[in-house]
């Protein structure tokens, strides 16, 4: 059962039985720890099912997003970090985010010709695993002459050419 792909709805089973059974009972039924069930426990009791949301990319952000109850995308660039909520992690989502993130930077003045926008390989990004065309993501960042978009493993980062500021 651990290695479901629906992380959240498994850690919301582990902590209904929790609930019901105990802690110890939970964690050797669903082979986790004692400190993960009281971990999910505590995010169940305070936000309900979206407390259960995997949390490894946003453990900082994750008080503002409760908040407002939406999930984050970001795109970080030298010396910035530009961070969008959305409704979920979708190529629709990414693709009208970049295309405000470059409206702006244009619009400031920015010369974007010859930098890379970075991204890593995520569905929101490229589409599917197995993609053998340019995402909309990629168009979008593409039609904006001597604009580029590369992915790389982590993170996402926009990078002037040698030269500009």
């Amino acid at each position: 059962m651990r290695k479901t792909i629906d992380k959240q709805n498994f850690r919301h089973q582990t902590v209904m039985y929790a609930e019901e059974h105990g802690i110890k009972p939970a964690t050797r039924d669903f082979g986790t720890t004692t400190k993960t069930v009281r971990k999910w426990l505590g995010r169940w009791q305070e936000y309900g099912y979206s407390g259960l949301k995997d949390l490894d990319d946003i453990p900082e952000l994750w008080p503002q997003i409760q908040q407002h109850n939406l999930p984050k995308s970001s795109i970080v660039s030298t010396g910035l970090q530009f961070v969008a909520y959305a409704l979920e992690r979708a190529l629709c989502y990414s693709t009208f985010f970049v295309s405000l993130v470059i409206q702006h930077l244009l619009s400031c003045g920015v010369d974007l010709s010859g930098c890379v926008i970075r991204s890593d390989n995520g569905s929101e990004f490229i589409g599917t695993w197995n993609a053998k065309n340019p995402s909309a993501f990629t168009k979008m960042i593409e039609s904006v002459p001597d604009l580029s978009h590369e992915t790389i493993p982590l993170g996402g980062l926009l990078i002037p050419p040698l030269g500009k500021t």
